[in-house]
């Protein structure tokens, strides 16, 4: 009947990204309404400020993902990015399991992450009935060999023969009852048959990230996924998809079709080194290298070849290992100014938590070279001082002015 009514009202998954305001306000469930009476969820109309989009207005969605930021930055090789799944009571039936399987895709390939399972009360009950029931089958089988000893026979043995040639292991063999051990090593031989006979849907496993039990009485499901995924070269953006499915203990009985895909914008200190500095070493084989390093994302080897130089670049190659006071003294005796100096000043004062230092650099570089208010918007250091000191609140954000 549940599933009747999933399929009729033509149910979907779906990804979208709430604005700043509404995760403080709804603390990451924005978009997520008061149940209308069949217990569907209907999502607010959202405008990305980053894409300018407006998303899921009317939809109603049995089970969505709501990414927690619409930017992430690369850092030390990898990247982190978290989401939300959420899926609402009218999805869910006690003798149900819900399989969550987010992907994330690539220009030329796509990587799947560890899925999330939401098992219902009766389904899990079941489950733990079988382990309950192999537990009780392994608990019957014998390791100490004593046990198939008939011990009422060999004592009154004893008794009638104190003193007996028998050593006490020839004793045991003697009175040893054959059958029990041809039972036992029948039961040992049998464990892995029983095995899969009873644990027809074990335990989920380390590859799942989670296999939450459902409450008896149904209720809206919330799952926070933090990942972090290996940076790629000239990495820019990468987007995010789920697939949910519906499994009744025997097979999947429903698929939802696969979500409308979101979008993460990924920032990289490598592109902020500053490639004009080439002109000033255009013979020199050693700073062309750190640079190309740079470019490629291989601190340590870049910060090896450009230490000696002692410039902007070296300074970048210090912040991306994160050396942050190192950095922050060497831009501050750089004999020359520059918008760009003062940005990554403003990224080391706010790492290091001076915050005041930060904005005061931040401003400089904004007013020396504009688009370093849009490049702030993709690194959270700079956009976690952007929004809490209102800065630049008459702009317009779109992705489009930076990217």
């Amino acid at each position: 009947m549940k599933l009747s009514k999933i399929r009729s009202k033509s149910l979907n998954s779906s990804l979208s990204l709430p604005s700043e305001k509404e995760l403080q306000r709804y603390g990451g469930q924005s978009r997520v309404q008061k149940a209308d009476e069949d217990g569907l969820f209907a999502l607010r109309t959202v405008r990305d400020s980053i894409t300018g989009e407006t998303m899921g207005s009317e939809d109603l969605d049995a089970a969505i993902i709501i990414a927690r930021f619409r930017n992430t930055a690369e850092r030390h090789g990898l990247v982190n990015f978290d989401f939300m799944i959420v899926a609402s009571d009218s999805l869910q039936d006690p003798s149900w399991q819900l399989r969550f399987f987010p992907m994330v895709h690539f220009d030329n390939d796509s990587i799947p992450l560890a899925p999330v399972y939401l098992t219902g009360y009766d389904f899990r009950r079941s489950q733990l009935r079988a382990y309950g029931r192999y537990e009780d089958y392994m608990n019957g089988i014998r390791r100490d060999s004593s046990f198939f000893v008939d011990r009422i026979q060999s004592e009154a043995f004893s008794q009638r023969f104190p003193v007996c040639d028998l050593s006490e292991s020839e004793l045991e063999k003697h009175f040893r009852r054959n059958w029990l051990v041809q039972y036992n090593a029948h039961k040992v031989a049998r464990q892995e048959s029983v095995r899969k006979k009873l644990l027809t849907n074990p335990l989920a496993g380390s590859e799942i990230r989670d296999d939450a039990t459902g409450k008896s009485k149904a209720q809206r499901f919330v799952y926070v996924y933090t990942q972090s995924i290996p940076s790629r070269r000239n990495l820019s953006k990468f987007t995010l998809t789920i697939r949910t499915q519906i499994y009744d203990g025997k097979k999947v009985i429903y698929h939802f079709p696969v979500s409308s895909p979101i979008t993460y914008y990924v920032s990289s200190l490598s592109t902020l080194l500053d490639r004009n500095l080439l002109e000033t070493h255009p013979d020199d084989t050693t700073y062309s290298a750190g640079i190309k390093a740079l470019s490629e994302r291989e601190w340590e080897r870049a910060l090896e070849l450009l230490a000696p130089y002692e410039d902007y670049n070296t300074a970048l190659a210090y912040l991306s290992l994160e050396y942050n006071a190192t950095a922050s003294n060497l831009l501050e005796s750089l004999p020359y100014e520059s918008a760009g100096i003062h940005y990554l000043l403003a990224l080391a004062y706010s790492r290091r938590g001076l915050e005041a230092q930060a904005v005061e650099q931040l401003k400089k570089a904004v007013q020396m070279e504009p688009s370093y208010k849009y490049r702030g918007n993709l690194d959270p250091e700079i956009a976690s001082i952007i929004n809490k000191f209102s800065l630049f609140k008459e702009d317009d954000y779109s992705i489009d002015n930076f990217l």
